[in-house]
């Protein structure tokens, strides 16, 4: 079509009518297709809203049957006429109650479908929950009418149709009406010149006459080229001379030249391969730090096939919280002249952040002076989703493990409760003192994951703070007899141990105490001028082993008994925990009693799990 086009004013006017219409379409359709698009998500976030609400205020009545009470949160929906129908079901997609619009009278009731809006050609259908303490209870659907929305778009279409063609006829108008300045100076130089190549008459001249600005620029140009042409052309035949001797020379050179030309074609695919396939974004750039090259991998990085953007904007592709610190270090880099390195976030276009590391090395002209950067850009997006899965894989077990820990502390307290209550209910005071026993027992444990799922280190607990916890609680629950006052010598190191060994040396530590606190001073009479008192001390040595020592000074036992055939059931407990640490222990009854175990931490080993 523009090939048929022989004057400039039938191209002028081509042109003109071409970019107006093409510009008027495009502006057209682009707001179209933006006020469409705004109005779905208008009209799909206002019904959701409303169906929140709705489903908040039919909670209790679908939960207690109450349909009046829902019929009558329904009838609201009476003040928004564009509402068709709604409805309320129970989890099972059992109709409740519903509402039907008066102009809505031939209404078929949806099958089940999940939560969610879903458009169709006259409407936008909307599913939501309805949750009574994290349980699902039922479902509330409202249909609401589109009809509305498309005639404002039909209406909204015809005036841009409209508004197109008044505009579009007044551009051609003026396009008419304005030809002429800018087409006659240009045709009265086109006959000049074709005057000129026809009989090679150089002395012709253009009449400037009354033009100014861009086409007296191009008069006086041509002009001033004429009398080049003229004043060389005597110049010309002795220039003749001397350009043959020149191509004799450079005859001599051409196959040299041609030799590099080929070289340097080879270097040239190679690195257009390089840059081309390259799996990271390269880029070149000049000292001030304004981009001049950057291969297809660094546009796919962006979203973008244009290049202009980058050029001097890239700037503007930076996700914002790392604008400063990238800044920082690329005018850094520009400033002194250094390498740049940096991993920092870019805004695609396409709408998601795209994580790179950024790394940039100054290039020297053959005078070894600095001339710019090259570098690359690579993107680690991958690499970043995959650790904020990890993180958050981390934190929901974390979580889960906690909540493990304060579940089983809390089954644990019952059943030290229950123990309470039915030793409560014995008055025979030994097998009192057994269910006091396993109550202990009971509470060491739970001790322990008490302070597991309060500590911000869920494989570890700080033994000191837990053997003082243990010790104090126990010394409140054995009644001392009157007139004996223990003083209690705790002498445990910071030191963290995972759950496998705490649970036995809690244990351990719970046994012998108790066993002190019954046994070990049954009378003032019976205690030596000496103050009655009880040790804990639980250190690690240099080879990496835990010594745990707990004894006392009272009345001790007597050495001839057989500590590997007791009667005692703490005392077995004891030997049986003992031997579940692998330690090495010793038992002393001279000056009242002492236990010494050395052992080293059980290491956690995989269970078999079996289903």
């Amino acid at each position: 079509m523009y090939s048929r086009l022989h004057t400039i004013n039938q191209k002028l006017t081509f042109l003109t009518m071409t970019t107006c219409v093409t510009s008027f379409i495009i502006a057209g359709i682009a707001l179209m297709v933006f006020q469409m698009i705004n109005l779905r998500d208008q009209i799909t976030f206002d019904l959701t809203i409303q169906a929140k609400m709705l489903a908040n205020a039919s909670v209790y009545s679908l939960e207690f049957q109450e349909e009046k009470d829902a019929q009558k949160i329904l009838n609201e929906l009476k003040e928004d006429p564009t509402i068709s129908y709604a409805a309320i079901y129970n989890k099972k997609w059992q109709l409740f109650t519903s509402y039907l619009s008066k102009t809505n009278t031939n209404h078929i009731p949806p099958k089940n479908i999940d939560h969610g809006h879903s458009f169709t050609s006259n409407s936008l259908q909307m599913v939501q929950p309805i949750i009574l303490q994290e349980e699902l209870i039922g479902k509330i659907y409202i249909e609401k009418d589109l009809m509305g929305m498309y005639k404002v778009i039909r209406q909204q279409i015809l005036a841009i149709v409209v508004i197109m063609l008044l505009s579009s006829t007044l551009a051609y108008f003026l396009s008419k009406k304005l030809q002429p300045i800018i087409s006659g100076p240009i045709l009265s130089l086109t006959d000049i010149t074709t005057t000129i190549s026809k009989k090679n008459d150089y002395s012709l001249r253009v009449d400037k006459r009354n033009y100014e600005g861009e086409m007296g620029v191009l008069i006086d140009g041509f002009n001033y080229m004429l009398d080049q042409i003229e004043s060389r052309d005597g110049d010309l035949v002795k220039e003749r001379d001397k350009a043959e001797k020149i191509s004799i020379e450079l005859a001599k050179h051409r196959d040299q030249l041609a030799d590099l030309v080929a070289a340097l074609q080879i270097s040239e695919a190679r690195f257009q391969t390089l840059a081309q396939e390259s799996p990271v974004g390269i880029f070149q750039a000049d000292l001030s730090g304004k981009f001049i090259f950057i291969n297809p991998q660094f546009k796919h990085i962006l979203g973008t096939k244009s290049s202009s953007s980058f050029s001097d904007m890239w700037i503007s592709f930076l996700h914002a919280d790392d604008r400063t610190h990238v800044l920082k270090a690329w005018n850094t880099a520009i400033k002194n002249q250094v390498n740049f390195k940096s991993q920092f976030r870019f805004c695609s276009t396409t709408g998601k952040d795209c994580w790179v590391i950024g790394q940039a090395a100054v290039t020297r002209d053959i005078s070894n002076q600095v001339n710019g950067f090259v570098g690359t850009f690579t993107d680690i997006t991958g690499l970043k989703d995959g650790e904020e899965k990890i993180r958050k894989s981390l934190r929901e077990k974390e979580m889960l493990l906690k909540e493990v820990h304060h579940r089983v502390k809390n089954n644990l307290q019952v059943i030290s409760s229950l123990l309470r209550l039915q030793s409560n209910r014995i008055t025979d005071e030994t097998y009192r003192g057994l269910f006091m026993e396993s109550q202990a027992r009971v509470e060491t444990m739970a001790l322990i994951h008490e302070k597991l799922y309060k500590s911000n280190d869920l494989g570890r607990i700080d033994f000191s703070e837990y053997g003082n916890s243990l010790i104090q609680g126990l010394s409140q629950s054995y009644r001392i007899q009157p007139g004996i006052a223990v003083d209690f010598k705790i002498e445990i190191d910071n030191i963290n141990l995972n759950i496998e060994t705490a649970i036995p040396c809690g244990l351990i530590i719970n046994e012998l105490i108790s066993n002190s606190l019954k046994h070990a001073f049954p009378t003032a009479s019976q205690i030596s001028d000496t103050k009655p008192e009880i040790y804990v001390k639980l250190s690690m040595g240099d080879e990496g082993r835990f010594h745990l020592c707990i004894g006392d000074n009272g009345v001790g036992m007597s050495e001839e008994i057989d500590i590997n055939h007791l009667d005692s059931l703490g005392l077995r407990i004891v030997q049986g925990l003992t031997k579940q640490l692998d330690g090495k222990s010793k038992f002393s009854f001279n000056d009242g009693f002492k236990y010494d175990n050395e052992f080293d931490e059980i290491k956690y080993t995989d269970r078999e799990w079996q289903t």
